[in-house]
């Protein structure tokens, strides 16, 4: 019954998470949303059950992907072959 709860948990939450990764957002909003994030995993962190540490090994995940598909898709620009070869190195590192 619990494996089944955490299935549908898990179905609800990542078209959930694909937009919040998607969204753009200005700067004071990411702002607002890290501070946000951070505040949650430091309230979260006091608790010491499993569940909790799910949510919060998600939540981090989901900020670490958020900050990924940022670099992505806003900084790095492909206008000639030296940029390309940099901007892929430095995407891979």
């Amino acid at each position: 019954m619990k494996k089944l709860l955490y299935f549908l948990a898990l179905l609800f939450m990542l078209p959930v998470a694909a937009v919040i990764v998607i969204t753009p957002m200005d700067s004071q909003k990411q702002y607002i949303f890290g501070l946000i994030s951070i505040g949650i995993l430091f309230l979260l962190g006091r608790s010491k059950r499993r569940c909790v540490t799910m949510i919060m090994l998600f939540l981090s995940a989901l900020m670490s992907t958020r900050y990924i598909w940022w670099r992505a898709t806003h900084t790095l620009h492909f206008n000639s072959q030296i940029e390309a070869l940099l901007g892929i190195g430095l995407f891979l590192a």
